[in-house]
């Protein structure tokens, strides 16, 4: 009984460490979306102004236009804030587990 009740106590301890470590990501998935939505806006703005054809570079190389950009950073927004949420809500319950 004695080892089982370690062995819970590990994962628990263990739970917390992944729910930081996810808030921790979701904050640097935050700031990507941020960066990309002004992006974004900036592109489109230039292009709109002085009559361009501009764009960004994705990782994979590809050419993608300031539509695309603030399109990608609001969807890496909402991510970004239901990951937060999510690791939150984890991170307070298991913490509460390992304090009991």
């Amino acid at each position: 009984m004695k080892k089982t009740n370690e062995t819970i106590r590990i994962l628990q301890i263990i739970v917390v460490i992944l729910s930081f470590l996810l808030s921790l990501y979701s904050v640097y998935l935050f700031g990507n979306a941020v960066h990309n939505i002004d992006l974004g806006q900036n592109i489109e703005h230039l292009n709109a102004e002085y009559n361009l054809s501009l764009g960004d570079l994705n990782s994979n190389y590809e050419m993608w236009t300031g539509k695309e950009m603030y399109i990608d950073g609001q969807n890496q927004l909402r991510e970004a804030l239901f990951l937060f949420g999510f690791s939150i809500f984890i991170f307070g319950y298991s913490l509460r587990s390992v304090i009991e």
